[in-house]
């Protein structure tokens, strides 16, 4: 018998709650929305800084967006944009202080479930830091609305939230909470279905007669693009090049790398994520080279699962969870070391067949481990039991 429309369960709407939809802190946010749509329907709720991130700037959802609070209307906005979030469910992207604010306001006007994502350290940015500076820091970002106070504050309350998701294992051990690791669609990010190398390579004028190593995304200090670099000009090899894809050509950084490193360097500008196939299409090698520093122990670079499903060799640095993520199917190095880094590179470049290898477990570990599919409805099946 046909279903009265009067009788029929709407579909749950989840909110997701941004810091800044202007910043690559909506690249987690994005991943969970895109794996909760085959059974939610999504909302972005955050601050905005300026325009929306451009790589998840196509997210397809509705947006609704309040410019970040200037100091001393901390309160004010986050309650206004706690009335605009219209979620049955209400998730929380990142432990800053504006995000569980917002949280805090949801439950007590209206005492919907809300659920908190974890995927990085928050404190860790500013760890650890000596008397003098720590003292100077606390002056500068009194009042801010992620200042160091108020992110130290927290910390704490992060651990006191109710329901948690983490991103990682350090994360895990730190706060507690259900593991939902990052994850990639590996149906779009599938090489069968996008250009070969060298037709990729044209389309983004690279030199056919070199080798490229990629590096995806901006050149932060605590990335260890300067590494990567150093690695690849010890070689003394004509036949490489390092892509940098996703970079500002007017970032500071770019202008003193590009100093050093221009003749075999090459830097291309963001892209949304729709282009992010053929960007990796065009490299051999994925180099993640993160320093060890507080600030990337609870991070998991997104981008080794892309690689990882586009079947290409990842070489990274052994922090974080990557050596449980490329056990068996990619290379880890002692992060900030030239000299393995370098021999890891070689190594992988005049060995075809162990690339291929590589590329094929990756990608086989990808699809099992870390696919919108398996990742997505561990977490679709979560977020059911509060709907």
């Amino acid at each position: 018998m046909p279903m009265n429309n009067k009788t029929k369960t709407k579909t749950p709407l989840v909110s997701l709650i941004v810091n800044d939809l202007a910043n690559n802190g909506f690249g987690r946010a994005y991943l969970l929305g895109r794996m909760l749509e085959p059974e939610f329907r999504i909302e972005v709720v955050g601050f905005a800084s300026g325009p929306t991130w451009l790589p998840c700037r196509k997210h397809g959802w509705p947006e609704k967006s309040l410019p970040f609070p200037r100091v001393g209307k901390v309160r004010r906005f986050t309650k206004d944009l706690a009335k605009a979030a219209e979620g049955d469910l209400i998730l929380l992207c990142k432990p800053l202080p504006l995000v569980l604010d917002v949280g805090d306001k949801i439950r007590k006007m209206s005492g919907r479930p809300c659920i908190l994502d974890i995927d990085d350290w928050e404190f860790g940015w500013f760890y650890p830091l000596r008397f003098r500076k720590l003292l100077s820091l606390i002056v500068r970002t009194r009042g801010k609305s992620n200042g160091l106070l108020r992110t130290w504050r927290a910390e704490g309350r992060t651990r006191q939230w109710p329901v948690r998701l983490v991103s990682n294992r350090f994360l895990q051990k730190r706060f507690g909470g259900t593991y939902i690791p990052h994850a990639c669609d590996t149906e779009v990010l599938n090489p069968v279905r996008l250009s070969d190398r060298a037709e990729a390579g044209r389309r983004l004028g690279l030199d056919p007669k070199r080798h490229w190593i990629g590096f995806i995304g901006s050149p932060k200090p605590h990335k260890g693009v300067d590494i990567l670099l150093e690695a690849v000009a010890a070689l003394k090899r004509k036949d490489l090049g390092v892509l940098i894809a996703g970079a500002d050509q007017s970032d500071p950084e770019i202008a003193m790398l590009r100093s050093r490193h221009e003749s075999f360097m090459e830097v291309r500008p963001p892209f949304a994520k729709e282009q992010l196939g053929e960007v990796l299409a065009a490299v051999e090698i994925v180099a993640l080279p993160q320093l060890n520093l507080p600030s990337n122990w609870g991070q998991v670079p997104a981008k080794v699962f892309d690689a990882m499903a586009m079947k290409i060799p990842v070489i990274a640095s052994s922090i974080s969870d990557l050596p449980e993520v490329l056990e068996g199917c990619g290379v880890v190095v002692p992060p900030g070391d030239v000299p393995d880094l370098s021999r890891a590179i070689a190594t992988l470049i005049d060995d075809p067949r162990r690339c291929r290898e590589l590329g094929e477990a990756g990608r086989k570990r990808c699809v099992e481990r870390y696919s919108f599919q398996v990742v997505g409805e561990r977490l679709r099946r979560l977020i059911r039991g509060f709907c």
